[in-house]
């Protein structure tokens, strides 16, 4: 039956999603746990018209798998990165089109250590924000690295620019400074 689930699971993932094209592939995120085991970040690839959701797997040292997660809504959700928290726990830093004010917004997501959703947070507004990056700061909160398109109204969406956007936060993804690095 395991193996049945393993096999399912692969299947259903395919292949993984990039950030800007919901159709290409790249590879996820995987770090060891203190019990010798391995938790992995993926986006579930789009197929037969279903949107894209954000899995976090967790497997035992010998491979086999102890659970897995899916988070996100009905549109496109992808991650980002991903660490461990102090708590033992996990946060999520990725792009979400379910939650939000824009398109795409920066989408972070913490889970316990068994990968059950504590909370989640939707920052950004339009054109398209996709978050890149995140660590724990000393206060327990995050600090969340993320893209963010400088909207003109006369260039295209091929045109917008991206910029370097920095969101802090307390511990509860409640956002408390952002900065915008324009590029030169």
């Amino acid at each position: 039956m395991k193996i049945v689930k393993i096999i399912s699971l692969s299947l259903l993932i395919g292949s993984f999603t990039y950030l800007n094209d919901p159709e290409a592939s790249s590879h996820g995120k995987s770090i060891r746990t203190a019990d010798g085991g391995e938790i992995t970040l993926l986006t579930t690839k789009y197929y037969d018209n279903r949107a894209t959701d954000i899995l976090l797997t967790k497997n035992k040292s010998n491979g086999n798998e102890e659970w897995y997660k899916f988070y996100g809504g009905r549109a496109y959700d992808i991650a980002g990165d991903f660490i461990q928290t102090e708590d033992g726990g996990y946060a999520i830093i990725g792009s979400t089109s379910s939650y939000g004010n824009g398109n795409y917004n920066v989408y972070l997501i913490k889970v316990d250590k068994k990968g059950k959703e504590e909370w989640s947070e939707a920052y950004g507004g339009f054109p398209n924000e996709y978050g890149i990056g995140i660590s724990e700061r000393a206060d327990g909160g995050y600090r969340l690295v993320a893209s963010h398109q400088l909207y003109q109204e006369n260039l295209t969406s091929e045109e917008y620019d991206q910029q370097k956007w920095v969101i802090l936060t307390d511990k509860r993804g409640k956002a408390v400074r952002s900065t915008t690095y324009h590029r030169d």
